[in-house]
């Protein structure tokens, strides 16, 4: 029978990609043990040693499942797998958008959800070739994430290792973890991921989700929870559900989400809130109305101003997240993003510059890819304006504007520029990478540091 060694590339900056378990291995993890299958993970964000791995266990197969800006250490990986004899397999976001880059460097790429393509592969009915399979329709009927598998001392303490990131909501001490109930949105954003499934939503039923939080609880002590779901209020049925058993079991956990400003209203907060709801995220992106609707947002400015006042009303804290320089963005927009930040009393201010993701609506339709390939994606990090798309603005002065209004929003909450330049000198190959491809944009940040 096949042993099977499935992959979570790793990164430089583990901060921004290694806070979450990584659920697609993990889910396909616990399929195969359930269906007898040898199988281990290696996790690079947590610090597992792949050729360590290779050698000790002599895996069939190696999978290996990757977003954009991690595949060229996912290409690495597969590129080594096959050389030591292993089937190469990948999977995953840009994989799925890309598959014949990624078929390069993989013996078969799957497409989409991949529980029953992992399932025909381990059993060598798939030897090659680009595999899409139905999508998977009942998240109930899949087991919970393989953890016994993955370095859980690492994500139990990411609220200490990490401690102004992802859980930065909890309190010290916390032992944390995340929990994925459903998969898609109903959403269609011209710059998210999910623009490329058309897949329908899927969720889980709360029976299932308690079940998985009363195992974080008992087996894993964990009392800091992370759901990651990119949009948990949007069944408002199904969240007055959640919220109400989870404050009935007395779980116990604080814990944090995504919403949309659509969706929240003052009496679900309140629910959410009793529930142990510390912080809500909402992607509210610009206040301006026009970039809004290029954006294919679906809000208006007004439903985000309300939601931020919803959550001030319920006592829950807000996390709200702009992005900077997207398609046909001029400086007045950009001055409507500022003021919307200014005038509203949010709790954490998250901001990006407009990144386009290879098969996303934005990257079809406004990137210029002619400069697409594997040496580009590794710098698609959300920070770094590599990739324009706006015909409006030049990159230069996107930039300023980007580290303007990072000065601006760090200042007012007490964020240390200081924390950023040290997290890059902890990793001096992402450091010299950033040095050649924007030498003046971490010039200006030193700057920005030392004037402070």
């Amino acid at each position: 029978m096949n042993k099977l060694l499935l992959v979570n590339p790793g990164a430089a900056d583990k901060e921004t990609y290694g806070a979450l378990e990584p659920f697609p291995v993990a889910y396909l993890a616990a399929l195969l043990q359930q269906h007898g299958y040898e199988v281990r993970i290696t996790d690079e964000m947590a610090g597992d040693d792949l050729k360590k791995d290779i050698k000790s266990f002599r895996p069939h197969i190696v999978g290996v499942s990757s977003t954009t800006p991690l595949i060229r250490r996912a290409y690495e990986i597969l590129d080594y797998s096959r050389r030591k004899g292993a089937l190469a397999v990948i999977g995953g976001p840009h994989a799925s958008a890309l598959p014949d880059e990624a078929a390069r460097h993989a013996d078969i790429v799957v497409v989409g959800d991949g529980e029953h393509a992992i399932l025909d592969i381990a059993k060598g009915e798939v030897l090659s070739g680009v595999v899409k399979k139905p999508y998977t329709e009942d998240l109930n009927r899949l087991p919970y994430p393989a953890r016994d598998l993955l370095r859980m001392d690492f994500y139990l303490n990411v609220r200490k290792i990490f401690p102004n990131h992802l859980f930065k909501f909890a309190p010290e001490g916390s032992k944390s973890a995340s929990v994925l109930t459903t998969r898609g949105c109903p959403y269609r954003c011209i710059f998210c991921y999910n623009s490329w499934r058309r897949m329908p939503v899927r969720c889980r039923s709360v029976d299932n989700v308690l079940g998985e939080l009363s195992l974080l609880k008992s087996e894993y002590g964990v009392d800091a929870l992370q759901f990651a779901d990119d949009e948990l209020f949007f069944d408002r049925k199904r969240a007055v559900e959640l919220f109400s058993r989870m404050k009935a079991e007395k779980f116990g956990f604080t814990w944090c989400a995504c919403a949309r400003a659509n969706y929240v209203d003052l009496e679900l907060l309140g629910m959410a809130r009793d529930a142990g709801c510390k912080k809500i995220n909402i992607g509210f992106e610009s206040g301006s109305q026009r970039i809004l609707d290029v954006l294919n947002k679906r809000t208006t400015v007004e439903q985000n101003r309300q939601a931020v006042e919803l959550c001030k009303k319920a006592g829950v804290q807000i996390g709200g997240y702009f992005i900077v320089g997207s398609p046909t963005e001029t400086l007045e927009d950009i001055e409507m993003t500022r003021k919307f930040i200014k005038e509203s009393a949010i709790d954490y201010v998250g901001l990006f510059v407009c990144t386009p993701l290879p098969g996303t609506e934005m990257y079809d339709k406004y990137a210029d890819k002619s400069r697409a390939g594997p040496g580009l994606w590794e710098q698609l990090n959300f920070y770094d304006y590599v990739l324009p798309v706006n015909n409006v603005l030049s990159r230069e002065t996107i930039e300023r504007q980007y580290e303007s209004l990072l000065t601006e929003i760090y200042g007012k909450r007490e964020v240390n520029l200081g924390d950023v330049i040290l997290r890059h000198i902890k990793h001096p190959v992402y450091l010299a990478k950033k040095l050649i491809n924007s030498p003046h944009k971490l010039t200006r940040l030193i700057k920005n540091v030392l004037e402070r």
